[in-house]
């Protein structure tokens, strides 16, 4: 008899349309039909039949491919014949605009579309340089061209039902005409904006825009530097509005509300408040899911039934998958969820591990040590859930993650009650005076956030990135022996032995990579579209070559820096002052600390860098035909007359081109080059390629090669790493 048959299949489904979301259609519907015919035979064979698990487990996984398939086929396929077209769209902003360096995000509700055969009424984010003076459900009529969006923001972008990306042209004429369309979130985002205003108001910038990113889930404002320090020291999580804050309103407003009314009706009043909060913080899966689990308990408490906290996880995340699958793959309801599994599942076991290890005599002193193995244990086991998320999703492992957690978590829940209560108290007339200096000690917990984050990420191997690839075998194996570990509970000492095993190699592996890779240089071509970025790191240090590419660039650059775990970039070589070598430039520039830039002499063309702020930064120009030594045995040499530049790496010579390169007389072991052929690329017949190309050129750029017999690879799906050594071996993989 299975105990909790709604928490199976609920995790399973969830589970299974993680999986699916990283494989192809073809892949998912063989392993639906497999899963199908594996749950015939679980009820069909009697020796099955009794262990009714297996036959949930399977449909279950079915299900979640039937529907991942039928979504993708009826509402995702069909839009992407949009991709590379430039056409009339007329729509309805429909979220707040995003800024970000000059760059403004509309998200438009589509009302029509200039193609016959296209679907008309699809939810589209446009990007433009120019801003347009419109608010939040404003119509707009202008003209869109559309781009197929990147593997790396395909899981924000999908899950909130934006299926392809669009750009307006500088000097495009767009229409914008507000004509008082105005539904109920409309005003939940006014009262977001209220709040935003406010916190600015009494705070100063970082302190104001961590406090925002807890209280409403507003992230814009946080700088570079500050989202590093919280990733790197594992606490990135509580920069994002989560289910613990869900849950002080909702113990905040049911206990106010008991003061006067039955408990019944405060449990059903209490409803409301929870789905205000969910609409202002503009229905983030992760506080959906705490939503939905809440609703929950409180009907539960309403009915006078005691609702369960796996089934309501469970139900949760059944609920949010039905409404678009393709919130599985959704970042914060993957934290969220998980974080949740884990406190379900472990706290328990491992608060009772502590108190049988050791509980002082004196009972002032026990309930200080009991207090401190509960938050202890709560952390432990939201940590232990989300290590798989933190490898999959931020190419990461925060091994610090739990001591900074411990010393920040519930200063960011004082904090944002503390700051939530003032917020509503400033709405009242001339209460400035218990607002602001309540004001000053919320500012003064966000700044000691900041200085914990900042301190802990600076300790060497606070993180380990996923570049160290035996992460992968290692979260293999803890997981295999977890598994043992719990099947053989009843041997004394083998969870502790489990967990001190999984430690150590975890130590040993992180050190004999090190020693391993130390002579190795990495040479990523970063998916930049239609120009050039590649960036080589070797040990700690790292140089960038070429700023070039489409608006995505920067963005496919600071998440691989962030996946290899650089912080900073010690030089930056800009070959051409053009689109190709230098369209970012400016923007690599300001978001990236670099302390060296080499460059031609501005000239004041098309790409001039006269613009950038160099204090800090050492300039250095180049001229003719140079030679730069970069690491050790490593050097590029450009040649701006023939539009290339060359590497040496050892043994090993990788040439870097530009559109129509002249590299007559110099073949090499890899060409880098956009999807405009060097001149003479029929001198690396026996060299491998790599085209960082959109999508819409590949098939061209690739029919070509294979005519000419040419190993080819493509950033059009992912960046792509080459591994030289000293002595001019070297292999070519793709980047995760």
């Amino acid at each position: 008899m299975i105990k909790r048959p709604v928490a199976l299949i609920g995790l399973v489904f969830f589970m299974s349309l993680i999986a699916v979301n990283y494989i192809s259609l073809t892949a998912a519907i063989i392993c639906g039909i497999i899963s199908l015919v594996g749950g015939i035979v679980a009820v069909s064979v009697k020796k099955f039949r009794k262990r009714k698990e297996y036959a949930i487990s399977l449909f279950s996984v079915t299900a979640a491919v039937a529907m991942f398939v039928s979504f993708t086929l009826i509402f995702v396929e069909p839009v992407q014949m949009l991709d590379g077209l430039k056409l009339p769209v007329t729509g309805r902003i429909v979220d707040e605009i995003e800024s970000d360096n000059g760059r403004y995000t509309y998200t438009i509700k589509t009302e029509s579309i200039g193609h016959d055969k296209a679907p008309q009424k699809i939810k589209i984010k446009v990007n433009t340089y120019s801003k347009l003076y419109a608010d939040i459900y404003d119509k707009i009529s202008t003209t869109v061209e559309f781009h197929a969006m990147s593997d790396s923001s395909k899981p924000f972008n999908y899950s909130s039902g934006v299926y392809i990306t669009g750009f307006i042209s500088g000097g495009t004429e767009t229409k914008v005409e507000s004509d008082g369309y105005r539904p109920p979130y409309y005003y939940a985002v006014m009262l977001r904006r209220y709040m935003h205003n406010k916190i600015y108001e009494y705070l100063p910038n970082d302190e104001a825009s961590i406090v925002s990113s807890v209280a409403l889930n507003i992230t814009d404002g946080i700088s570079d530097e500050v989202k590093t320090d919280f990733r790197d020291s594992g606490i990135y999580h509580q920069l994002a509005v989560s289910g613990q804050n869900m849950g002080i309103i909702v113990q905040f407003c049911f206990l106010l509300l008991h003061r006067l009314l039955s408990k019944r009706k405060s449990a059903l009043i209490t409803i409301g408040p929870i789905i205000l909060f969910m609409a202002v913080t503009g229905f983030s899966p992760s506080v959906v899911r705490s939503g939905i689990m809440n609703i929950i308990y409180l009907l539960g408490l309403t009915l006078g039934r005691r609702a369960d906290s796996l089934n309501s996880l469970a139900v949760a995340v059944i609920i949010m998958c039905l409404i678009n699958p393709f919130n599985a793959i959704n970042v914060g309801l993957q934290l969220s969820a998980y974080a949740t599994l884990g406190l379900i599942l472990l706290t328990g076991p491992i608060t009772r591990f502590f108190r049988r290890a050791y509980l002082p005599k004196s009972k002032r002193a026990r309930r200080i040590v009991k207090m401190l193995y509960s938050s202890t244990a709560q952390t432990l086991a939201a940590t232990l859930l989300l290590i798989p998320v933190s490898i999959l999703q931020f190419g990461y492992i925060s091994i610090i993650g739990i001591v900074t957690n411990l010393l920040t978590l519930y200063i960011s829940l004082i904090m944002l009650v503390l700051a939530a209560s003032l917020l509503a108290i400033s709405a009242v007339p001339f209460t400035g005076f218990i607002v602001y200096p309540g004001m000053v000690i919320v500012g003064l917990m966000a700044k000691y956030i900041i200085a914990v984050a900042h301190i802990m990420a600076k300790i060497p191997f606070a993180t380990i990135p996923t570049t160290y690839r035996y992460i992968y075998l290692w979260l293999a194996g803890a997981l295999i022996l977890t598994a043992l570990a719990f099947l053989l509970h009843r041997h004394k000492g083998v969870i502790k032995w489990t967990a001190i095993m999984t430690c150590v190699a975890l130590v040993c592996g992180t050190v004999s990579y090190g020693i391993i890779y130390k002579d190795v240089t990495h040479i990523g071509v970063i998916s930049a579209g239609s120009g050039q970025m590649v960036m080589l790191t070797r040990g700690n240090k790292s140089v960038l070559i070429g700023c070039g590419g489409d608006a995505s660039a920067v963005y496919n650059l600071k998440d691989y820096m962030r996946r290899r775990g650089i912080r900073e970039i010690d030089t930056v070589i800009v070959p051409e002052l053009d689109e190709y070598f230098s369209a970012n430039a400016a923007e690599v520039m300001s978001q990236i600390d670099a302390n060296i830039l080499i460059s031609p002499p501005d000239s004041g063309g098309t790409q001039p860098l006269s613009s950038l702020s160099m204090e800090g930064i050492e300039k250095i120009e180049l001229t003719g035909y140079d030679r730069i030594d970069i690491f050790e045995n490593v050097y590029v040499c450009c040649n701006a007359d023939k539009n290339y530049s060359i590497l040496h790496a050892g043994d090993a010579s990788v040439i870097i081109a530009g559109p129509g390169a002249d590299t007559e007389n110099c073949p090499a072991d890899v060409l880098i080059c956009g999807a405009s052929f060097p001149q003479s690329v029929e001198l690396y017949s026996d060299a491998a390629v790599i085209v960082g190309a959109s999508a819409r050129i590949e098939d061209k750029v690739f029919n070509r090669m294979k005519e000419m017999g040419i190993a080819a690879y493509t950033t059009v799906d992912n960046d792509m790493i080459i591994e030289i050594r000293d002595n001019g071996n070297f292999k070519i993989r793709r980047g995760m």
